[in-house]
């Protein structure tokens, strides 16, 4: 079903910053250590943390040969086991892991065999089990695979056809396979095209940014135009063009699909070869920004009800009414914009993404682009955080996939799967500003951002890792703390800190 979307004088808003209000408190505050995990296994070059059956997380440690088991519980107590993994896993790559009282299973995806395979540990009498789960057709590609109810799916796509595959275990290991036409042409094609903006690795020649609502999001890790979100059981494929956004909604439980498009028409300039659209989906609604050579619109719609709940347009010579602090570059050259005009020639030019995260009933966008800058003699993770006071600058950290951490990169080894993949030449530039507003009413807040988890974890690194970045780092939101992990080579042991 497609819906029509007209941006043009609906609902535009014309609101005054009001200066005064309400602050959130930006004190830091030190890092505590909550545990030093044994490591009894050769170097790993993966981490994963899942959520354990009954209290605690469990943190996966692998390489070429080990498994490693650890159970943290919620007093930070921990104990570990180590397995050898099987030969025919030696060239296949970690996915994800599930867990139930019984087994702990890990799943590998060979790219050479187009297949999946389940490494199974009983967790009673700790003998293993390596099995292939599925063996996928040639003319379809891996996309991707998520738990949900502690039960692996997977994704896959045809490479002829516009239909999308939901594979789940059937029988023992076995996956069975379930098949959707989405009326989505050049479907594989468009999942090729993005695959260059990912917030992952992807194991194919196609990929998706999976997004995760655990930490926070930023342009970094939502800056893709195929986005992947699970949501009450829910796996929903949202796909960004520059008139609309189609969103692929599978229902995992029933096994049922549909689809819908939202078309976006702009108000000034409509027709141009530099339209661009993205969108961010939270909370049923769905944040679009839309931008030609002329104008941009940001608006949010109810993907339940349709109804376009607020609206709001950029002109390059007028002033934005709705911004919280000013306009930021930051990357390669980090510094501060005076007019909008300098803000919209620069994202006008990039490509636009936006990201939203919640605090205490305020939505926090955050609007810009984001573009690839050569830098030769830098690796991309190790430029200067901007930082003017009001929380929420600097790259911000979000959440990996479906699971409950998230993968820092580090420019080197060991990054496994993880938010913001960049290679060793190239630095992410974004260009950005936040603006805040009521969950509930939409209206525009004079608050000033809070202090991110993002900007908290480079706070930590600046003041712990004053000359090497540690491998493995890791980052997940551990009951009602923000615990960060990372590999000490000199005593062969994993760290694990709260970030405050």
């Amino acid at each position: 079903m497609t819906y029509n979307i007209h941006l043009n004088k609906v609902l535009c808003l014309n609101i005054a910053i009001v200066l005064l209000g309400l602050l959130f408190s930006n004190k830091s505050q030190a890092q505590g250590e909550l545990a030093l995990l044994d490591l009894k296994m050769r170097t790993p070059e993966t981490v994963d943390v899942l959520k354990g059956q009954n209290d605690g997380y469990v943190f996966c440690f692998l390489n070429a040969r080990e498994l490693q088991l650890t159970v943290v519980k919620d007093d930070f107590s921990n104990s570990f086991a180590t397995f050898p993994l099987s030969k025919i896993l030696a060239r296949s790559e970690y996915i994800i892991s599930t867990r139930d009282n019984a087994h702990h299973t890990a799943y590998f995806f060979n790219k050479k065999f187009n297949s999946i395979q389940a490494f199974k540990v009983d967790l009673s009498s700790g003998t293993t089990q390596a099995v292939e789960c599925a063996a996928i057709p040639k003319d379809e590609s891996f996309l991707t695979a998520v738990v949900i109810n502690n039960k692996f799916y997977m994704l896959t796509v045809s490479k002829i056809k516009s239909t999308i595959n939901l594979w789940s275990t059937f029988k023992g290991d076995s996956l069975e396979k379930k098949s959707f036409e989405t009326s989505q042409n050049n479907l594989h094609l468009l999942l090729e095209d993005g695959a260059n903006a990912l917030n992952e690795n992807n194991y194919s020649s196609i990929g998706v940014s999976k997004i995760d609502y655990s930490l926070d999001n930023d342009l970094t890790s939502s800056r893709a135009l195929n986005k992947l979100y699970v949501i009450d059981e829910k796996i929903i494929l949202t796909m960004d063009g520059p008139d609309q956004t189609w969103m692929g909604i599978i229902d995992a439980m029933e096994r049922t699909f549909h689809a819908k498009t939202f078309s976006f028409k702009l108000e000034k300039g409509e027709g141009s070869r530099d339209k661009q659209g993205n969108s961010f989906l939270y909370n049923q609604h769905l944040f679009r920004t839309t931008i030609n050579n002329e104008m941009m619109n940001v608006s949010i719609l109810s993907t339940d009800s349709v109804k376009l709940n607020w609206s709001y347009n950029i002109f390059p010579e007028e002033q934005i009414t709705i911004k919280n602090g000013p306009f930021l570059t930051e990357g390669e050259k980090n510094k501060v914009l005076a007019k909008t005009s300098e803000y919209f020639n620069r994202v006008q030019t990039e490509s636009i993404c936006i990201a939203v995260n919640e605090f205490n009933g305020q939505y926090v966008l955050q609007v810009g682009s984001y573009d690839f800058k050569s830098n030769m003699n830098a690796a991309p993770t190790n430029y200067p955080r901007f930082s003017i006071g009001m929380g929420m600058g600097g790259i911000s950290m979000g959440g990996v996939g479906m699971g409950v951490g998230m993968n820092f990169p580090i420019g080197g080894s060991g990054m496994g799967n993880g938010y913001y993949l960049a290679d060793d030449i190239s630095t992410i530039q974004l260009t950005y500003f936040y603006s805040l507003m009521d969950a509930k009413t939409f209206e525009h807040s004079p608050l000033v951002p809070p202090k991110s988890i993002s900007e908290r974890i480079s706070d930590f690194k600046e003041q712990k890792f004053t000359k090497n970045t540690p491998d493995l780092i890791k980052v997940t939101s551990f009951n009602d703390k923000i615990v960060m992990g990372y590999f000490v080579k000199n005593n062969h042991k994993y760290q694990l800190v709260e970030i405050r």
